[in-house]
């Protein structure tokens, strides 16, 4: 188990993911300048401070909708490109990538949270090496391995969602966790949300 932080998997498990998974399409971008020309499932809460960029990632035909900070506006921040994004996506299995459809790419941070994941969308905040040291590192490391496992962590918050279909299931799985002598990490003593996200990456 990961003594610090979150459950921190090598590149090398998420490369044999992808190979199980078809290449992924992306969209041309598009600027979405007018808000009432953007997809119903595309709000961009940083439009303030950036434009929004709308593209789309197909994956074994499943769309997955993107919207981006510009890349001028993302240059100096440790966010995704949309080839990592897509790589991420692609290592997530295909029976939990489903139940993700929007993807939001956030400009701004949120107080040291990497990343939020419910209702079918996934938020990716900036990594800020001042609150979450540890994640800096395994960035510098393999900044495509840090994103592998923050968006499977995300994506498995929108599985956690069909898996658990009642108040019972939650309680039992919860239940389970806070009995586990060796949890998957430390973040996963969060709750029994975190704990199931975490166990997913593992």
């Amino acid at each position: 188990p990961e003594t610090y932080g979150r459950v921190k998997v090598p590149l090398e498990a998420f490369e044999r993911l992808r190979k199980k998974s078809g290449p992924a399409q992306i969209s041309a971008p598009k600027v979405l300048e007018d808000k009432k020309a953007w997809p119903k499932a595309a709000e961009w809460p940083d439009a303030l401070a950036s434009s929004a960029v709308y593209q789309e990632i197909v994956i074994d035909g499943h769309k997955i909708r993107v919207v981006r900070p510009s890349d001028q506006d993302m240059r100096g921040k440790i966010l995704p490109t949309i080839e990592q994004l897509a790589a991420a996506l692609r290592a997530v299995p295909a029976d939990q990538r489903k139940y993700t459809t929007t993807a939001l790419v956030r400009l701004q941070g949120k107080g040291g949270v990497l990343g939020l994941g419910g209702s079918g969308e996934i938020e990716i905040f900036p990594l800020d090496s001042s609150t979450n040291a540890k994640e800096k590192e395994q960035y510098a490391t393999s900044p495509q391995a840090y994103f592998d496992n923050l968006v499977t962590h995300e994506c498995a918050h929108n599985y956690q969602a069909i898996f658990w279909n009642d108040a019972g299931g939650v309680k039992e799985w919860e239940e389970f966790a806070k009995n586990d002598r060796i949890p998957p990490s430390i973040y996963a003593r969060e709750n029994g949300g975190e704990d199931f996200c975490e166990f997913m990456v593992l």
